[in-house]
Parts: C-alpha cells; structure tokens; sequence
C-alpha cells in the first residue's frame, strides 16, 4: 500500500505539472497577445512621430522658401510665421541667422540699428546657457539671430545673439551650409524646462554671389515633447518615452493607470521601439506598458484547471482499479512463475537429454567418418596391391604365355595352316586379349600415372580416358600449381573425385560443354576442384543423392575439406571441392 500512495502523490505532482504548465501557456499567449496590440499602438505613435517630424520639415522649407523669395521685406515672411505657430503650437520660434565677418561686425550692428533695433549688438554664448562661451578673438565669424517670430519683449533679447557660438547648434549650422538640406541640432532645455531642438535650413547661397558675407541660414524651434501624440489619444497604460540617440530623454507620456505591486512582481512589462531617422540624428520612441492581472484570460484558466482537475480525478479512479486488478494479475502471475518454472526445468532435462543425444550423434557421426576414410584409404590400398599382383603375376603369365605361343609359330612358320601354327596364333591373341582386359582392370583399381608420372599426368590421362569425345561433350581443362608435391592420400582422392565427376557428366547430364579445373592455392595452402557442365542439372532438393556424390563428399569430408554441388534443372551442374593440404 505504501507503494500504491508514493505512485498517487507521484501522479498528483504530475497533474499539478501539467496544469501549471498549460496555465503557464496560457499567459503567454496572453502577453503574446498584448505584444501584438502594443506593437500596432507603436506604429500608429510611430506614425504620429514621423508625421510631426515631417511638417515640421515642410514648414522649415515653405519658411526658407519665403525668404528667398524677398529678402529686403520680411513683413510677408513674418505673417507667414505667425500663422504657422497659430496653427502648429508645438513651434516655439522661426530664426534667421546671418553671417557676419569679425571686421564688419560694427557697420552690420549700425545697419541693424538704423532699421529700429535700437539695442542690437552682436552677443555671445555666456557659459551655463545651452553651450559654452567662445573668445570673440578666436571667431572670424558670427551668424547672429536678425529675425525672431514670435517678437515680443521676451524674445527681443535673442536679436544679436551668436547662433555659431552655440557649441549645439554648430555641427547642425555646417552641415546645413554645406549639404543645402534640413538638419537637427542636438537636444536642449528650454527657458520653460522643456527639452527642444533647432532645425537649421541654408538660404540658397547663389543669391549672395561668389561672398559669404551676408549668408542667412533658417531656424526652427520645436519643442520635442510635440512630437509625441497628446496623452488623451494614448491608451492608459501605455507609458512613452522619446530619447535622442545618446539616450536623453527629450519627452514622456506616463501611463494614467499605475499596476498594483504584485502585478509588477509577477507579470512581465512589454515593450517596443521605434527609431526616426530624419534631419542628421536619430530618434528613440520606447512604449512600454506595464501588464494587469485583469487583462490576463482568467476564464480559460479556470475552465483549464477544471477540465485538467476532473482528468485528474478520472485517472485516479482508473488507477485504484487497475491497481486492484493488478493484484488478481500478480497472483496469477505467481502461479504462471510455478508453471513456468515447472515446464522450463522439464525443458532444460528434455534439452540435456537432446544435447547429449546430439553429441553422442556427432561423436558417432566422427566415428563413421573416420571409419569410412579408414574403409576408403584400405579399399585403395587393396586395388594397388591387387594392380600391382595383376601386373606383376598375370603380367608375366601372360607374357610367358605368348613368348611360347610366339615360338610355337617360328617353328611351324613353314606350313601355316598347320594346326600347331593356327594354335599358336589363337592363343596368342587371346594371351594378348587377356592382357588388354587385364591392363584396363589395373588402371580401373589403381592409375599407374599417378606412382610413375605424378598427378597432373594421372589427371591428363584420366581426362583422356573419360570418354568425354565419344560422348560428342567438348571440355577445356587447366591444372595449375604444384600438384606433383602433393599427399598419396590427397592425390587419389583428387583423381577419384575427377573421376567419378566426369563419369557422371557422360551418364547423366547431357551436357555439350564441360569446364575442369584443379588448381594448388598456395595462400592458404589448398587443393581446389572445379567442374562446371551444361547439361540438365537436378534438383537438389530432391534426396536422390547417387552413391557417387556420397562417395565425393566423404572423401573431401575425411581430408578436412568443403564440398558443394550447385544445380538447378536445365542450369547445369556445378562441383566444387575445397581440399587444405597438410604435410604429412
């Protein structure tokens, strides 16, 4: 039973995993969701953004566009401005900047004086102000503020202020000269602590001649703050920050919904950026939005956690039962272990009993091989010594008998049809007869090729002697390597097994074509046989093994070799014998 409780708090952990883990899911497709959403909000800031950026863009350019229209009467110019800041409040000021060489700066500071502007004077940068201060002995040059919309009382100081000497505004002002297009100064606070910037646009140079004296460059000052979409247009939990490329914040849009701490704690904030690239710097809009626990999918959740509770409840059931089934199974399985274990035990004695009977099988299988070689290597021992007793008694009878035949005829050579001499002829041919029938049997029990030639010759003549021609079968034969070094034991039984193949292609195959070879491998040293016919073939399957392929196997089988025969009906017949040759 203790089992049974560790597997079911095992499987409660497992259950609590899984539902934990879906429910994990679940938020993050939530926050996938939101991702989503916070990603289109982006954009549309982002459009917003860019659109500002643009007019202001526009604006910049009518402004210079009206300056170079007609310098000498900037009333139009002036109107044009005023109306622009009515329609675009995120405009703070329109500029004109004009240069001004170190040696003119008092005939330009009495022109400007005699046109009304009765306290103008060329001024600098003072140090703690958007800049640095410069050494008017270092500066050849000056682009002082001459126009200023909107002009009132609080704007009139900024008349003869040195723009150049604005260490922000000086990269902008030569890039402006210099590539004739809109370019951005960098960021600054603003006398209302707001963070602004300038964007600064070159009067067309071609209308001052081949002098620099007199050059005027266009400003625009927008409050950067402008740029991002007014709160009430943004969604509530939505907090903006706008940065420049450096990482200063230049504007902010806080969310109006603040998210409890826990939500802060255990929910992610998402968030996005959008970077503007326009007038030589670069914009950073960052919306982040921090996640409630009321946007998250709480229905799903709980239908999750019910359906995955009553799973988990129908699993255990289905557990308790199976673990009561298990332990009918067990018990039965005990009694099918004492079965078992009875009918293996029986299956081990029976397989003893079988292996010792296999043994015994094989031992008198080695024995009866043993004895057939042994029946083999007598049998060829009694066809030499009666081959050898043919010859050499019936030999020299038969010799004897037709040297006195021979006499017998040279005496009674003068009368021919004498009976003695008639006698003499019939038993001289019938000595001579004998010795034919006599010299075959010899060669039958024991090839005398093989003691006096050695056995390539003996397997020439036993080719030879096959009756291959008079059976109409054409043959090709190739006997190679050193077969006169082998065994008495080996160089018979290669003969006989040559024999008893090209007897049985003549008998029984049909064949038109016979392929012998015997061949001495020297690596490893073996004896090989192969004859190959095209004649009818049988089928091995069939258990009509003659007495002649018995007879080839036990041979091959008593000197340690392989033998196979390949053969399909009307294929052919194929013998291969693999014969190891030890010294002995």
């Amino acid at each position: 039973m203790n089992i049974f409780y560790r597997r079911v708090w095992a499987l409660g952990g497992l259950w609590a995993t899984l539902t934990l883990f879906f429910i994990f899911m679940l938020l993050l497709l939530d926050i996938s969701r939101h991702r989503e959403q916070l990603q289109l909000e982006s954009s549309v800031i982002y459009e917003y953004a860019y659109e500002r950026a643009l007019i202001n863009e526009i604006l910049i350019n009518n402004f210079v566009a009206l300056v170079e229209n007609d310098q000498a009467d900037l009333s139009a110019v002036r109107k044009y401005a005023a109306k622009m800041r009515e329609h675009y409040p995120h405009i703070s000021y329109f500029l004109l900047y004009r240069r001004v060489t170190a040696e003119n700066i008092s005939s330009f500071e009495e022109e400007m004086q005699s046109q009304g502007l009765e306290q103008f004077s060329i001024r600098l940068q003072k140090r703690g102000q958007a800049g640095i201060e410069v050494n008017s002995a270092d500066q050849t040059f000056f682009y002082p503020i001459i126009f200023v919309e909107p002009l009132s009382s609080s704007t009139q100081p900024l008349l003869g202020l040195d723009g150049y000497s604005i260490a922000a505004n000086r990269v902008a002002m030569m890039k402006a000269s210099y590539y004739l297009d809109v370019f951005a100064a960098k960021a600054y606070p603003m006398e209302s602590g707001e963070m602004g910037y300038r964007l600064f646009h070159t009067i067309d140079p071609s209308l001052y001649g081949d002098s620099e004296e007199g050059h005027l460059i266009a400003s625009l000052v927008v409050k950067a703050n402008t740029l991002l979409p007014p709160r009430p247009h943004v969604k509530d939990r939505l907090n903006i920050v706008l940065s420049d490329g450096a990482g200063n914040q230049l504007g902010i849009r806080h969310a109006n919904q603040v998210a409890s701490w826990m939500s802060k704690q255990l929910l992610p904030e998402i968030e996005d950026r959008k970077t503007i690239d326009r007038f030589g710097q670069s914009l950073e809009i960052t919306i982040t939005k921090q996640m409630f626990w009321s946007e998250v999918s709480w229905l799903t959740g709980f239908i999750v956690l019910a359906f995955s509770l009553a799973a988990f409840l129908l699993t255990y059931q289905n557990y308790s039962r199976r673990k009561d089934t298990q332990l009918e199974m067990e018990q039965l399985n005990d009694k099918l272990v004492y079965e078992r274990d009875q009918l293996e035990q029986r299956v081990q004695e029976r397989t003893w009993e079988l292996v010792k009977a296999n043994s015994d099988l094989r031992g008198q299988m080695k024995e009866n091989r043993s004895l057939t070689q042994k029946i083999i290597t007598i049998q060829e021992e009694e066809r030499r010594n009666l081959a050898r007793e043919l010859h050499d008694e019936m030999g020299q009878s038969l010799t004897a008998i037709r040297t006195d035949a021979q006499l017998v005829k040279n005496t009674s050579a003068e009368d021919q049809q004498s009976v003695a001499f008639q006698a003499a002829e019939s038993i001289d041919k019938i000595a001579q007869r004998i010795y034919g029938v006599t010299y075959g049997l010899m060669r039958a029990l024991r090839p005398a090729a093989l003691d006096d030639l050695g056995l390539a010759d003996a397997l020439n003549e036993c080719v030879a002697n096959s009756h291959l021609k008079t059976a109409g079968i054409s043959f090709t034969h190739e006997f190679k390597g050193p077969l006169n070094e082998l065994p008495e034991r080996l160089n018979i039984s290669c003969y006989r097994l040559l024999q008893e193949a090209l007897n049985n292609c003549v008998k029984h195959s049909g064949a038109t074509s016979v392929e012998i070879k015997v061949i001495r491998d020297m690596s490893p040293d073996r004896l090989l046989v192969f004859v190959r016919d095209d004649g009818c073939g049988f089928d091995l399957a069939a258990d009509n093994e003659g007495f002649g392929i018995i007879g080839m196997r036990e041979r091959v089988y008593g000197l340690g070799g392989s033998f196979n025969i390949t053969s399909e009906p009307g294929q052919g017949t194929l013998v291969h014998a693999s014969i190891p040759v030890r010294k002995s």
